[in-house]
């Protein structure tokens, strides 16, 4: 029976320490992990441990101050003030990546659909170059858009990449960080009108494209007014503070109670069994007055860090937009385009064929 009783414990022991594993692996990318609200946890514990420290050598553990009517309104203040704030950074992250980004693209792919027309129509011998050299531009545009908006200006990455030139880099680097996008734009402008392509102006698209970037930085630069944003903070952070001070006051309480309390508590109901020792319903107390108040902390942070990360949706951060990604689908969608008109001939050329067969 020992033998098969520690088989079960190392058997129940790895399985727990796999499960643990798959859940920090899944949450690994989460806000719950990021080291500011471990931080911020870390400082209310304390103050948690602090007043129940001082509320046990001050010898007020014998009675218990009544925080419910305190609480019921700070919670109430929180929950007005953080739902309007989560609000209005959850519609600008959505209008960001659903609207502004999407139409961005959208101004992209019209560009090059306006352009294979002509080279098709004009049956140009080095149309895939065009399109390759265009299509570089417009990867570019995107990339220094991201770019700028992360405030990074290293672009030594885009030349190893072979996204830009050596050439190109100098007068990328020369220019202002948030400039550099309008800089790629007008290259492309001015090698598509060096082809003297005739029937094509795509100085409309050029100007939807550079309303579309001013509209994103707009959008993600913008942040709402500062006393607004430093009052939510604070006034969340002090309510946490209350809760944490209420937690530790009340362990303190319930540790005096539990061994000196006898016969101090009561149900409500005599239906209701009650436990046969004091003890146990003061321990039961405190720890749900703990655990309630971690989790509320927790999930005040959480929502606090979560709106900071989604202020900005075309940062760095790994659960945010992806400039990769984005580049990814512009790729394959202008690939697309691309090979649209090249089938299409093909296409016409055999049906004409088959047309003239049948005599028609």
């Amino acid at each position: 029976n020992t033998v098969r009783i520690i088989v079960y414990i190392i058997r129940s022991t790895i399985v727990m320490v796999l499960l643990m594993m798959t859940v920090f692996k899944n949450m690994s990318k989460t806000v719950l992990f990021d080291k500011k609200l471990f931080f911020n946890v870390l400082y209310l514990s304390v103050i948690c441990i602090s007043s129940m420290v001082v509320t046990l050598t001050s010898g007020g553990n014998k009675s218990l101050p009544n925080f419910t009517d305190i609480m019921v309104r700070s919670e109430l203040l929180l929950a007005i003030s953080i739902a309007a704030y989560l609000t209005i950074v959850v519609n600008r992250w959505d209008r960001v990546r659903s609207t502004l980004l999407a139409n961005l693209l959208i101004a992209f792919e019209d560009l090059h659909h306006r352009l294979l027309a002509v080279l098709v129509r004009d049956k140009q011998k080095n149309q895939s170059e065009i399109a390759n050299r265009v299509m570089r531009y417009t990867r570019l545009t995107l990339k220094l858009l991201f770019l700028s908006i992360q405030e990074d200006s290293n672009i030594q990455p885009l030349i190893e990449c072979g996204q830009i030139t050596t050439q190109e880099k100098t007068w990328l680097e020369a220019a202002e960080l948030q400039t550099r996008p309008f800089i790629v734009i007008a290259w492309t402008n001015e090698f598509i009108k060096s082809l003297h392509l005739s029937g094509l102006d795509i100085s409309s698209n050029t100007a939807v494209i550079r309303g579309g970037i001013n509209a994103i930085n707009a959008a993600v630069k913008t942040q709402l007014p500062y006393p607004y944003v430093h009052m939510l903070y604070w006034t969340v952070q002090l309510i946490l503070f209350t809760i944490s001070v209420e937690a530790g006051i009340c362990i303190a309480v319930d540790s005096y109670w539990k061994e000196n309390g006898d016969n101090l508590y009561r149900p409500t109901d005599d239906t209701v069994t009650w436990p046969a020792s004091s003890q146990t319903w003061f321990s039961y107390n405190a720890t749900l007055i703990v655990v309630g108040s971690f989790i509320f902390i927790i999930f005040a942070q959480c929502i606090l860090t979560l709106t900071e990360k989604l202020n900005n949706p075309m940062s760095k951060e790994d659960s945010l937009m992806s400039a990769t990604s984005l580049d990814s689908l512009l790729v394959k969608n202008l690939e697309a385009i691309h090979s649209g008109f090249q089938s299409y001939e093909d296409l016409d050329n055999a049906n004409a064929s088959k047309l003239a067969l049948v005599g028609i």
